[in-house]
């Protein structure tokens, strides 16, 4: 605040902290891979809007992907990044089955999970590594709480209700 001339002049300063928390977040992408990047500008921006539109999890997973199939695509870092960003390359997740299953316990609901997932041909499903991991997820599982479990080839989305009607979702990923 200052006064010139008998005119009192206030000064706004207004902060916005999502923008200067995105900005933080895009300047630390930048910095950790500048390796991989051509133009730092383009990309700042590109990450800046992904973050502003998704989240920080979400495009850092873009990113990773990005990086981790570098090689496989015929792109410069940053030509790949985008298109990763905009879902023109990059792993989905299709729908196999969805499904609800009364279960009074979280005994019940592994044994019904297994009878739907076991008969599906894809190799984890058979590995003791697989069934472990997914049997210590799910009991640990807080009822009413979503489990996502990712593998190699499948994702479950998993909701325990032993109140009422318990819900499981399969999908199948894809890269394309």
């Amino acid at each position: 605040m200052s006064k010139e001339n008998g005119v009192w002049e206030i000064e706004f300063l207004i902060k916005n902290e999502k923008v200067d928390r995105i900005k933080n977040y895009t300047k630390l992408f930048i910095k950790l891979y500048k390796n991989h990047i051509i133009d730092k500008k383009k990309v700042a921006l590109l990450i800046f809007n992904a973050i502003n539109l998704h989240s920080y999890d979400y495009v850092k997973s873009k990113i990773l992907f990005a990086i981790k199939n570098k090689k496989k695509y015929s792109l410069n870092f940053d030509k790949l990044l985008e298109n990763v960003l905009c879902d023109k390359i990059g792993e989905f997740y299709i729908l196999l089955k969805s499904y609800e299953v009364q279960a009074e316990n979280i005994d019940m609901f592994r044994k019904a999970i297994h009878r739907e997932i076991h008969p599906l041909d894809f190799p984890e499903i058979s590995t003791l590594e697989y069934n472990t991991n997914l049997a210590k997820q799910l009991y640990s599982l807080k009822p009413k709480e979503i489990l996502t479990l990712t593998s190699e080839n499948l994702k479950l989305e998993l909701l325990f209700n032993p109140e009422d009607v318990s819900k499981v979702d399969i999908y199948k990923k894809y890269i394309k």
